[in-house]
């Protein structure tokens, strides 16, 4: 939506310069009563185009680190909340993971794999990414369930990948406390 009223703004801004070059004595121009008003004017519309292009682009970057979302899910007979995607790969989330102590949870995923790797990183950096591979796999069923620990060194947000087979399944955005 910014994109859009930037590229309407930057449209206004362009008609008026084309007006003041083509048509500088057309009922329009006679809107500004002096060439400063006009410039102040434009000057003003252009810092607003800066604007939205600024706010649609700060809203892509922040969209990618948007917190997972949650959903209940049933492993065996044990109700948990589950982060990622529903059909793909998530994370047990049933605390919210704190920083500087272990936290033991389970990667699920609705295929096997014989092998995931698993990167942490954090916004804005700050902390090294940390690295994991999973080999051992806790259940046999649908979900399939791959123990890990992490400890996260600082809170904040963190995007965890898990790739397998050398591509990306996911990421998952959590938070750390």
């Amino acid at each position: 939506m910014f994109l859009v009223l930037g590229i309407v703004m930057l449209i206004t801004f362009a008609i008026f310069i084309i007006l003041y070059f083509v048509a500088p004595h057309s009922e329009m121009m006679h809107a500004f009563e002096t060439k400063k008003s006009f410039v102040l004017a434009q000057a003003v519309i252009l810092g607003v185009a800066a604007y939205f292009f600024g706010a649609h682009f700060n809203g892509l970057h922040e969209a990618e680190w948007r917190e997972s979302w949650t959903y209940p899910v049933t492993i065996g007979s044990e109700p948990v909340t589950y982060a990622g995607s529903k059909t793909n790969v998530g994370i047990v989330m049933n605390e919210r993971p704190q920083a500087d102590e272990q936290y033991e949870t389970e990667i699920l995923t609705w295929a096997p794999y014989e092998e995931l790797k698993l990167e942490a990183t954090r916004k804005w950096g700050g902390a090294d990414p940390l690295n994991k591979i999973l080999t051992e796999q806790a259940s046999e069923n649908v979900p399939y369930a791959y123990p890990v620990t992490f400890q996260f060194p600082k809170e904040g947000t963190w995007k965890i990948s898990i790739i397998a087979d050398g591509n990306k399944l996911n990421e998952i955005i959590i938070r750390v406390d």
